[in-house]
Parts: C-alpha cells; sequence; structure tokens
C-alpha cells in the first residue's frame, strides 16, 4: 500500500473515490500524489487511506509537510504580512522577517494550506511515460493534456472531494457569531472567519455585517413612519 502513516500527520483534504474504482487505479493516484515534486513531477504531498471500515479504502486523507506548504505558498504567490510593510508575497528565503515566522507551523492560515493541496491536486500529470491508467488499460490518456482529476472525472472515480473541516473550531466560530448574546451587541471578529476560511470569505461577511448594520437606522424610520401614519 503506498500510504503515509504518521501520528503527526494533519489532513487538510479529502479524495473519495467510486466504488468501482480499481485498487490498481487508487495505488496509482497516491504514488503520483506523493512522488517527489522535483525528480518525478510528482505533487509531493502526504497521504494515506481512511481507516475507518465505512471507508472501504475508498478516502484518502491528503497533507503536505511543512516544508513542502511553505513551498507551494511561494510558487502561488500567497500574500503574508511583512513586518512593519503590509502585505508581501511570501518567500523562504525571507521568512524570517514575515509575522509569525517565530512559529513556522502556524505561520499559514488552514485555508491557504488547502489551496495549495488543491491547487498541486488540479494540476497532477500522469508521468510522462504512462499512457494507459493503471486499473483501466483501455483508457488511453495524454500526459502532457490530461490532469490526474480530469482522468479520474472521466471515468466517474471521483464520489467526492472536498477541504476537511476543524468541527470544534467551526462550532466555536457559530456560537461567537450566531449563538452568542454578546454577538448582538457586539462587534464579532472577523479575524476568526479569515484565519480559518480566508480572506474572500472574511471580506464576504465583514460587509454582511456592514450592511446589516446600516439598515438599522432605515429599518426604525420605517417603523417610525409606518406608526405615524396609522396615527
Amino acid at each position: 500500500m503506498s500510504s503515509y502513516e504518521n501520528e503527526n500527520f494533519e489532513p487538510l483534504v479529502v479524495l473519495q473515490f467510486s466504488s468501482s474504482t480499481p485498487p490498481a487505479t487508487k495505488e496509482w493516484v497516491i504514488k503520483r500524489l506523493t512522488a517527489s515534486h522535483n525528480d518525478d513531477q510528482g505533487a509531493g504531498l502526504l497521504a494515506q487511506y481512511e481507516t475507518s471500515p465505512e471507508s472501504d479504502n475508498n478516502i484518502i486523507l491528503i497533507g503536505a509537510t511543512l516544508s513542502r506548504l511553505l513551498i507551494g505558498a511561494e510558487e502561488l504567490r500567497i500574500k503574508k504580512r511583512y513586518k512593519n510593510k503590509g502585505l508581501t508575497e511570501f518567500l523562504i528565503s525571507d521568512i524570517d522577517h514575515f509575522e509569525g515566522s517565530e512559529n513556522r507551523e502556524s505561520l499559514l492560515l488552514k485555508s491557504e494550506k488547502q489551496r495549495i493541496i488543491w491547487e498541486e491536486i488540479q494540476n497532477l500529470h500522469p508521468m510522462a511515460h504512462e499512457h494507459t491508467v493503471p486499473g483501466v488499460p483501455t483508457k488511453l490518456i495524454s500526459p502532457k493534456n490530461d490532469t490526474i482529476l480530469d482522468i479520474l472525472h472521466s471515468l466517474d472515480f471521483v464520489a467526492n472531494i472536498f477541504p476537511l473541516h476543524d468541527k470544534e473550531e467551526i462550532k466555536l466560530i457559530e456560537h461567537d457569531w450566531f449563538k452568542s448574546i454578546r454577538s448582538i451587541f457586539q462587534p464579532r471578529d472577523i479575524h476568526k472567519i479569515r484565519n480559518y476560511f480566508g480572506e474572500n470569505v472574511a471580506f464576504y461577511f465583514a460587509f454582511l455585517e456592514f450592511y446589516t448594520y446600516a439598515l438599522i437606522p432605515t429599518a426604525i424610520l420605517d417603523i417610525a413612519l409606518v406608526h405615524i401614519e396609522e396615527f
């Protein structure tokens, strides 16, 4: 079995095969995911089967080492806050000058890690000498033009693929934003949304919060006018 076993392994993305996927195809996908990023043109990620009996070896948990994530952050030009300078494209060679570099494990947001892994999965190709799919010898492929994910989709071998959520963290965010009485009267901590979901979702939540508060004076005025008209 070509998989990665480590107690410190942090799964970030889940790939679920359909029940019709041949074992040889699953092994091929894992080998391409875990193959060296430089030498074998693989994704250089970590992957292991989900071990619950219900998964039936159809679910792969995908993560990455810290060094691989940092390389990915540089390749994707992810912007991080530079000390005393603002947002700057991340560079490994200049890592010590970015805020939070003291604890490199938490330098990248979870959403950024998942974006890096997703980009690698999307752009992963077969090796140059591979022209058929292991387990499906009748399926011809073009290593240059076909990605692994496109091949799997064309064979209906992908049941699902999604980022893995932290249920406890989601509950905390849900409580702070929707279930706490204080959230009605105090501004929510938008940084919790940003740190978990990323900037785009955080901007959306910030806009909704601003828009909701902006409607309050209009709503009060409208209610007052309705009562005035009744009298």
